[in-house]
């Protein structure tokens, strides 16, 4: 077809077809110019649609923290309420109704650390043990000038209790928060630190925040002042996976998350980071925020994930690409059309030449034609169809030739012709069905008058060219069944071929399939009019490679590989022993567990 149409255009003026082909160039031209604006245009509505995702995540994450900030505001109060004297009671209590885990999600614990000079030391540890905690000491040991241990933390339990003692003053960052605290009287968050919380199991980065308490209600005025009348501490601490997942309960479906300490997006200074180690897949969004916790520096950075780019992604732009292509090359094959319709009428006084070259095409139709049963191997299928195809064309050029056509004789012809055509294709596409491979097909409801169908299709013309009748008898109220059906076809299909050879030299030939049902199955009975198959050949018929054919003779899917597609429906295929005449029978479950048929 494509060799003929070629030669078609040899045949017409190159002058012609620069038309046709420059229009084809502009249209494409203007297409492509549209993909690419869709494309861009989809792609900044995804943009801006990530932006609002990463904006309002980004939200979420500041108004928690501002939230936790307001606890500590809150439990200052508190402290100053009762004169800066606070029992170990008294702050569990407390605590203990701000009902962290449902209100505040995410913060490990709220503590109080004592403002404690080298002087008060030994002092302060007294109270402590004399309280009831008769291991207490300051950690890490040595001797400071200053000290600001952990004198209550609550939740007081499970990881928390190892805090209990530990002086934040003694470690750089930590010392560093909360000398900027206390000289500016606000909360004041550290860097990224690895909290004495911490155990060998879950390893989590962590920072504090720190609120400084004076020892007067108002914060003093100077540096000076502040430096001179600080009294303690109030504390949160935070453990970063946990406080991520305490604002973001939902999954990182739309967008991955990294936050990084300070300015610089480098590995040290990762925070947290929803994905795992060293995985930084392509995302073709991103957001970049800086922000201020308390008064500490975070790089905020969301990415898109595959998922929210491939629920954004618009397929209209590859439509419009693929519609805009199929539209340039019909317009420009009817341009085409009608320059050769241009060429037919100039050229009419050549109508021998013509009707010769037509002669030609249809000869070669035919070798086409030819062609294509042997390689189908349906030629009985299709001959017939052909027949009358060819008989009602040759009445159509008879007219055409004798300038007879008539509107009503071509319309009632070119629809006999057209419905042919329709069971032909239905043939040859059942015959590509059954030709292609078929594992990987996937099991679904087939309605059983369908598989039927395309059992039969190809072998009905067949067994009325021989003589052979052919009885279906469906007994059953299912409509449908839970199988692949081109596999389930293709084991009918072999069933019923195997008849034929069997019983096509006889004279009355008769092959019933007859399809019956209990509650839980559905039973396929293939039967024939043949002799009964031996009893050794019963005993060897499902094994691999056995036949009782002569070499040559026949295809097929063969008893043994059939018996296997059965199987794997969770079905059973055997020989029905216990009836006269030879019966195959293939019983399927009606319900199938999706899970055991993956």
């Amino acid at each position: 077809m494509i060799f003929e149409f070629i030669k078609y255009l040899k045949n017409i003026k190159k002058k012609f077809l620069l038309i046709p082909f420059s229009v084809f160039i502009i249209l494409l031209f203007i297409t492509l110019y549209s993909w690419n604006e869709a494309k861009n245009n989809s792609y900044k509505n995804s943009s801006i649609q990530f932006d609002g995702i990463a904006e309002k995540a980004n939200l979420a994450l500041i108004s928690q923290m501002l939230g936790y900030t307001q606890v500590l505001i809150g439990a200052k109060s508190f402290i100053y309420t009762n004169k800066n004297i606070v029992t170990r009671d008294q702050w569990n209590r407390y605590i203990d109704n701000l009902d962290l885990s449902k209100s505040y999600p995410g913060i490990q614990g709220i503590g109080i650390n004592k403002y404690v000079t080298k002087i008060e030391k030994q002092k302060h540890i007294n109270e402590i043990r004399n309280s009831g905690f008769n291991e207490y000491n300051i950690r890490p040991p040595g001797e400071r000038e200053e000290y600001f241990p952990v004198i209550f933390i609550e939740p007081f339990i499970n990881r928390n209790i190892r805090a209990f003692g530990f002086d934040v003053f003694s470690e750089s960052i930590r010392r560093e928060a909360i000398q900027k605290a206390i000289e500016t009287g606000q909360a004041h968050a550290t860097g990224k630190i690895t909290l004495v919380q911490e155990t060998s199991k879950d390893v989590q980065n962590g920072f504090l925040v720190f609120l400084p308490l004076f020892k007067t209600y108002e914060i003093p005025k100077t540096k000076e002042q502040r430096k001179e009348l600080i009294y303690g501490l109030v504390s949160a601490v935070f453990r970063m996976n946990d406080l991520i997942q305490g604002i973001f309960s939902e999954k990182f479906e739309n967008f991955n998350l990294k936050i990084y300490d300070g300015n610089s997006k480098e590995k040290n200074n990762l925070l947290f980071s929803n994905l795992a180690d060293d995985f930084n897949p392509k995302s073709e969004f991103n957001r970049v925020f800086i922000e201020d916790i308390n008064n500490h520096t975070w790089t905020v950075e969301f990415t898109s994930t595959e998922t929210f780019e491939e629920l954004t992604k618009s397929s209209f732009a590859s439509l419009l690409l693929l519609s805009g292509i199929i539209f340039s090359i019909l317009i420009s094959l009817i341009l085409l059309f009608l320059i050769s319709l241009f060429e037919q009428t100039k050229n009419v006084l050549q109508s021998n030449i013509d009707l010769k070259n037509t002669q030609m095409q249809l000869i070669q139709s035919a070798k086409f034609a030819a062609l294509g049963e042997m390689a189908g191997g349906v030629a009985h299928e299709i001959n017939n169809p052909l027949t009358v195809i060819s008989g009602k064309a040759y009445k159509l050029v008879r007219m055409a030739k004798k300038n007879q056509l008539d509107l009503n004789i071509v319309e009632e012809n070119a629809i006999a012709i057209e419905n042919i055509v329709k069971h032909i294709s239905k043939i040859t596409l059942g015959l590509l069905t059954y030709s292609r491979e078929s594992e990987e097909d996937h099991l679904d409801f087939e309605d059983i008058d369908k598989i039927i169908d395309q059992a039969t299709i190809l072998c009905n013309e067949k067994f009325k060219n021989n003589g052979v009748e052919l009885i279906i008898a469906k007994n059953c109220q299912s409509n449908s069944l839970y199988c692949s059906g081109i596999q389930i076809s293709q084991v009918l299909l072999n069933l019923l071929n195997n008849a034929f050879d069997a019983i096509k030299n006889l004279n009355n030939k008769w092959i019933k399939l007859d399809v019956t049902e209990d509650n839980n199955n559905i039973f396929f009975r293939i039967s024939d009019c043949g002799p009964p198959i031996p009893e050794d050949v019963k005993e060897k018929i499902m094994q691999p490679f056995f036949t009782t054919k002569k070499i040559g003779e026949g295809t097929g899917l063969g008893l043994s590989v059939s018996r296997g597609i059965i199987e794997k429906h969770k079905g059973e295929f055997y020989l029905d022993k216990n009836i006269k005449e030879t019966t195959f029978v293939i019983k399927l479950p009606k319900y199938l567990e999706k899970k055991e048929s993956a």
